[in-house]
């Protein structure tokens, strides 16, 4: 019996998701453990808001540097070779920020963080492109993209949980945090050129005809993708204006989703929450985003990625934005309880944003185009992540609080909406 292209899609996504998962949520923590260890770290190293927001976002100006260069050689390597070299780089240079004193040591590490971290995201989207039909790319790719909002649920009690037992052997709480925290990506770059398959072709895992059924599915969403999608050169891609639309919608809404991450629990406590219960509120924040991220991708695929399926979750997470400000002034448990919901909806809406514009970009550049227009999307938009923190910092310093910042980040949302929505009106269906 011919198995049909669900089973072995589910087959296939059983074998590779958990695996990508868990190495997103190992990088994500390690990206951004430096916002619980802040207060910590401002207390024994005297950083400024405005210092702290430049180490916190300067990652991705190494990030910028080396990210095509980083996805084109995995496209000639292999996922499973580069993927633990940048791996067990990553997870060294992360371990080594903990014995930092001083800001200039501080901002270099965490720029080389992001140079050598720079292909690993775009690597997994490519390397996800390779295995899973268009049809069913979107809620596929939000499993991947679940880490995020995972290493947050998580990640916060863990975090709070590290800080709370204080100094170890001679090193301090933020320390500690630090180099428990980067141990998994080392141990792990061990363990992925014996759990990933670079290509289906290669899939041993998989019976002669489930690889011919997934290769039938993929072939038939790139000859779609081939007649309808950009036709150029690789050289002529870094000329189209369609990339930098894509580049400016995924910048906006990483000025909101990295801003809120990394100053999230700052917030909180301000708002007088004792360490672990800050911990635990950016969990519940994150867990109620999961939940809008994965409902809003299943409802995207099931109606073949409608042109709302981009725009509208970035407009919704705008509003978000905006209801969190007259939350932030609430006082009490009401005033908390909204903060959460509101900053679900700005996180949710924001991360489900995220699958439909990978999906929509890899049916406008399919092919051999996919690895660099990945890449340069992800570069150019990721210097969001820099802006965000940086913008909630700097005006925090000069006494305007967060509210003028979250409004800001929602002004610059309903700008990526409207590239969202100028980059659907161009974008062929992707129902495969």
């Amino acid at each position: 019996m011919h198995p049909t292209t669900e089973v072995v899609t589910r087959k296939v996504a059983w074998r590779i998701l958990p695996l990508t998962l868990v190495l997103y949520f190992i990088a994500y923590l390690d990206r951004v453990n430096i916002g619980f260890a802040a207060a910590a770290m401002r207390r024994d190293l005297g950083y400024s808001g405005t210092l702290f927001g430049i180490a916190s976002g300067v990652f991705f100006a190494g990030y910028l540097c080396a990210q095509v260069p980083s996805n084109l050689a995995l496209r000639r390597f292999g996922a499973r070779k580069w993927i633990a070299i940048i791996m067990a780089v990553w997870g060294i240079l992360s371990g080594l920020v903990a014995f930092t004193h001083n800001s200039t040591s501080f901002l270099i590490l965490r720029f080389l963080l992001g140079v050598a971290e720079s292909g690993f995201y775009p690597g997994i989207i490519y390397y996800l492109s390779i295995w899973l039909p268009r049809s069913q790319r979107t809620q596929l790719i939000a499993w991947f993209i679940f880490a995020i909002p995972l290493a947050n649920i998580f990640g916060g009690p863990l975090s709070s949980t590290i800080l709370l037992h204080g100094a170890v052997a001679g090193l301090r709480d933020w320390q500690v945090l630090l180099i428990v925290e980067c141990l998994p990506a080392v141990l792990l770059a061990a363990l992925v050129p014996f759990c990933m398959t670079d290509r289906p072709q290669e899939a041993t895992w998989l019976t002669e005809a489930e690889r011919a059924t997934l290769l039938e599915a993929i072939a038939a969403g790139e000859q779609k993708a081939e007649g309808t999608g950009y036709t150029g050169t690789e050289a002529s891609l870094y000329t189209n204006t369609a990339i930098y639309l894509f580049a400016l919608l995924y910048f906006t809404t990483q000025i909101g989703l990295y801003g809120l991450v990394f100053w999230l629990p700052q917030m909180l406590s301000g708002l007088g929450l004792p360490q672990l219960q800050v911990g635990w509120t950016v969990a519940a924040v994150f867990l109620l985003a999961a939940v809008i991220m994965f409902v809003w991708s299943r409802l995207s695929d099931s109606k073949g990625q409608p042109a709302w399926g981009l725009s509208a979750p970035i407009a919704i997470s705008a509003v978000g934005f905006l209801l969190s400000i007259p939350a932030s002034h609430m006082p009490g448990k009401a005033g908390v309880a909204f903060l959460i919901v509101s900053f679900a909806i700005a996180e949710g809406f924001g991360l489900a944003a995220t699958p439909a514009l990978w999906s929509a970009l890899t049916l406008q550049f399919p092919g051999t185009l996919a690895a660099p227009a990945i890449a340069l999307v992800n570069a150019l938009g990721n210097i969001g992540g820099f802006v965000g923190p940086f913008l909630l910092g700097w005006l925090s310093d000069r006494g305007q609080g967060y509210a003028s910042g979250l409004f800001t980040v929602a002004a610059v949302l309903f700008v990526g909406t409207a590239a969202a929505a100028v980059v659907q009106r161009r974008a062929p269906t992707a129902g495969a």
